[in-house]
């Protein structure tokens, strides 16, 4: 499947969106999402089961939650502008039960000042636990 598309997926933290394009994940969205987008936004509905990739996002989040994995194997794109991508990258790059703040963050982008903004663009973060 080429095109823009989602499904639900339910786990243990709630009904997920995962929206994916092409081969890549483009969003995974919890119930009460502070930045959720319109769900014309989406692309089409398919089922979960028959899509591949929402398919191996479900089962990957499904060991990760139980413990059972540390790292996402999937394809991930985002659409955010130079700074947003700086962040999200970062984020991926935090090894599994490791923490940080948005200052170390900030920090790491060479300015400890922009924490405030660090934190809005992780708040806007489409794929937040990949």
């Amino acid at each position: 499947m080429d095109g823009l598309r989602h499904a639900q997926i339910d786990t243990q933290l709630g009904e997920l969106v995962v929206v994916a394009e092409g081969p890549a994940l483009t969003g995974v969205y919890f119930p009460g999402h502070w930045h959720l987008p319109e769900p014309d936004a989406f692309g089409e509905t398919v089922e979960a089961t028959t899509d591949p990739v929402i398919r191996d996002l479900a089962g990957q989040l499904k060991e990760y939650l139980a413990g059972e994995r540390q790292a996402f194997e999937i394809p991930v794109r985002t659409d955010g502008d130079a700074f947003s991508e700086q962040v999200w990258m970062m984020l991926r790059e935090i090894p599994y039960g490791e923490r940080t703040t948005y200052g170390a963050l900030a920090e790491r982008l060479g300015n400890r000042h922009l924490a405030q903004r660090v934190g809005q663009v992780v708040g806007r973060n489409p794929v937040s636990i990949v």
